[in-house]
């Protein structure tokens, strides 16, 4: 077992991970519905435990063993299974690893949700009403699998089906736009009926934004046939969407904004959050830009969706230039090893 500590000087926090273990030892719902993949697979499983004041965390992470350098995906939310049922394909498919917090297979974990527990000092912690206790073990202890990669922060997530506040049962979606949340659709609103039946809950000035497509004019994207969504309208879905965030507006970050718009042309919803010093919540995406700790991107899609989630995978890795194993070129870092 290897051993680390870190901390803000007043709390301390300590970290334990294994080396490769039978994934039959796994105590996880997750690792055994996939058993047979993961060991077809041969992935190294491996389990971290994390000590942090009152909380006792559990990481499970499957890498694989011949391309541990490729693609590495955090899983936060211990109750979205197809998610994690995605992120084990991707590894099998693209190489890298995941890493899934452990809730016994609830959202949240001791009243704690493990996707608002970033943060480095207890005066950061203060700006987030959903973090307890600060928690720089916990935050230095997931992005230390980032240390030696050269690809972007990856995460999975599933959603409910539509916006609590357009008559669905979710908290993300197309649909859901703020002065800080713009959506920039990467399919036709005739075949995303969430963004088209929410225009009126758009202001007016969001509404212009979004051309008679679907697509963001100022992101200069297009509707070619790389971004239709033949094949699976559910591309085009209010809840299946990229989730980016960026220090300042789109306009104004010419890199995130190229990002946005490839996306976009290869059929993908993306919502781009724009980060102040008023609306930090301690999420994942949240402390990686305020921190810039490098490109970040976030998989929503919603629950039982694992078709949908998959090409999401699939066409994002695209847009970053990252091929499957059994077309590996040497160019690309993330499969260099």
């Amino acid at each position: 077992m290897l051993f680390g500590c870190a901390g803000d000087g007043s709390r301390g926090s300590s970290t334990t991970i294994s080396d490769c273990l039978e994934p039959t030892r796994a105590n996880s719902a997750d690792i055994r519905r996939n058993l047979s993949r993961i060991q077809g697979a041969g992935l190294c499983y491996r389990q971290q435990q994390v000590y942090e004041g009152r909380f006792r965390w559990t990481f499970h992470i499957l890498e694989h063993q011949q391309h541990p350098q490729g693609p590495f995906w955090i899983l936060p939310h211990d109750n979205e299974d197809t998610a994690f049922d995605v992120a084990v394909q991707a590894v099998i498919d693209y190489g890298g690893g995941l890493l899934a917090v452990d809730s016994g297979g609830q959202r949240n974990f001791l009243g704690q949700d493990p996707n608002r527990n970033f943060s480095r000092s207890q005066a950061e912690s203060r700006r987030c009403p959903g973090q307890r206790a600060p928690a720089p073990g916990y935050s230095q202890a997931i992005l230390d699998h980032y240390q030696d990669r050269h690809g972007p922060v990856l995460a999975l997530h599933n959603n409910h089906n539509g916006w609590s506040g357009n008559g669905g049962a979710g908290s993300i979606s197309m649909a859901r736009e703020s002065v800080s949340l713009r959506a920039y659709p990467g399919a036709r609103l005739n075949s995303n009926p969430g963004v088209q039946a929410s225009r009126s809950n758009i202001s007016g000035r969001n509404a212009s934004r979004i051309s008679s497509t679907g697509t963001s004019g100022s992101t200069g994207s297009s509707n070619s046939s790389s971004g239709s969504t033949k094949g699976n309208s559910r591309l085009g879905d209010e809840d299946n969407l990229i989730f980016v965030v960026g220090t300042a507006p789109l306009s104004a970050d010419p890199a995130l904004k190229r990002r946005v718009a490839a996306l976009n042309a290869a059929g993908l919803n993306v919502m781009h959050k724009q980060l102040n010093s008023t609306n930090f919540d301690c999420s994942l995406s949240d402390y990686v830009a305020r921190h810039r700790l490098g490109e970040y991107y976030n998989i929503e899609a919603e629950h039982g969706d694992r078709q949908t989630q998959q090409q999401m995978v699939e066409r994002l890795l695209a847009v970053l230039g990252i091929e499957r194993l059994s077309a590996q070129r040497r160019s690309s870092p993330f499969l260099q090893h």
